[in-house]
């Protein structure tokens, strides 16, 4: 593999995010036709987005980015960024990718006075938990739970 390199990624690079975000979905059996150029200015791209994306690429483009969303953990009084998505193309695997972009995100968080990064991996992704381990403070089981659509509207209903 030749040289590789990360970047914030800026609004001219919409469409290759979209590309690999929904390359990401599919992996993940998620939706991967919900999102859309504008969805990614607003959460990443736009100068007011709340969270950030940083690319990585080769000689012949994007292969991988991760998104990072700023958090609070209480448990730790750690302001930090949450990990949204980290994603690296097929044949970009095992090369050291995922780790040149989780150490560019520990560059931005320290950068921007963050201590910490968070994120969650699908309990199948061996890879993944691998890559993860080598850099790691904590590891704990958790299950995810996430509200959409009309779920999400029905629990904001609630009143009791």
């Amino acid at each position: 593999m030749s040289a590789v390199a990360i970047r914030r990624a800026g609004p001219k690079d919409a469409p290759a995010l979209l590309r690999l975000a929904r390359a990401l979905a599919r992996t993940q059996n998620d939706p991967h036709d919900r999102a859309t150029r504008a969805d990614l200015h607003r959460a990443w791209l736009d100068d007011d987005a709340p969270g950030l994306a940083l690319i990585a690429e080769d000689e012949a483009g994007a292969i991988g980015y991760i998104a990072l969303m700023p958090s609070f953990e209480s448990g730790h009084a750690s302001h930090g960024f949450y990990i949204s998505d980290i994603f690296v193309v097929a044949r970009a695997r095992q090369q050291g990718v995922g780790s040149l972009l989780l150490a560019a995100a520990a560059r931005v968080a320290i950068a921007t006075g963050r201590s910490s990064l968070w994120w969650v991996a699908q309990d199948g992704n061996a890879a993944a938990h691998r890559l993860y381990r080598r850099f790691v403070t904590i590891e704990q089981p958790v299950r995810a739970f996430a509200v959409f659509g009309e779920h999400l509207t029905r629990l904001a209903a609630r009143q009791a």
